[in-house]
């Protein structure tokens, strides 16, 4: 009947839900799920993600057996290491989260990026929303709608703090990279500088001195 529509189930979560968990922690949530037919581990879920991206080493494995090609993005992504990255391209890919008669799948736009990363895929709000996914952080459990149930999916907190330090350790080794080429660069004899600029570094040491 138009104007009626359908009531979804209650979500909520319960203090069982957070079992077999180390609390309290600040761990990102990071799921297994079903792309196109594998189970992609190292998925994190990001609220603070307007889009869906997958990285460039997943979807060459995704893709040995699908030989699809990416289509052309030209609008940059934020956020990768403070600069910006230029994806390589974007695909849509069916994604299944549960199992059953819970299991729910829709079809999710990735961007395509090559840079280095600990995850896989990240989740961000837009197939979020489109499975109507509620997550608790603390619980480290997705739960969505599936007719008048309820489907859930919990967090792996041992692959996060995996994931976690992988992310510090890439961080650390890509500052002590930028730090020596930046000492190499002053180091070189004239530099990229001009005869003034190394003519005003000269006075300036004499002051320092």
């Amino acid at each position: 009947e138009v104007g009626i529509t359908a009531r979804m189930p209650v979500i909520s979560f319960r203090t069982e839900d957070a079992e077999g968990l180390v609390l309290l922690h600040n761990d990102a949530l990071v799921i297994t799920a079903e792309v196109a037919g594998f189970d992609v581990k190292r998925v994190f879920i990001d609220t603070g993600c307007s889009v869906n991206v997958m990285f460039y080493d997943c979807f060459v494995q995704i893709n040995k057996e699908l030989n699809i090609e990416l289509k052309p993005v030209t609008t940059a992504l934020c956020g990768f290491n403070g600069g910006e990255v230029i994806p390589m391209g974007e695909v849509s890919l069916p994604v299944a989260l549960g199992a059953g008669e819970l299991r729910k799948v829709l079809m999710v736009r990735f961007v395509v990026v090559g840079a280095e990363s600990s995850y896989n895929i990240i989740m961000g709000r837009t197939s979020l929303n489109a499975f109507q996914a509620v997550l608790s952080t603390y619980h480290m459990m997705i739960k969505y709608p599936m007719g008048e149930n309820v489907g859930e999916i919990a967090g792996d907190q041992l692959t996060s703090r995996s994931c976690y330090q992988t992310t510090v350790n890439n961080n650390r080794q890509l500052a002590k990279r930028q730090a020596k080429s930046k000492e190499e660069e002053i180091n070189r004899p004239g530099g990229s500088r001009t005869k003034e600029d190394r003519q005003k570094a000269e006075k300036g040491k004499e002051k320092v001195d």
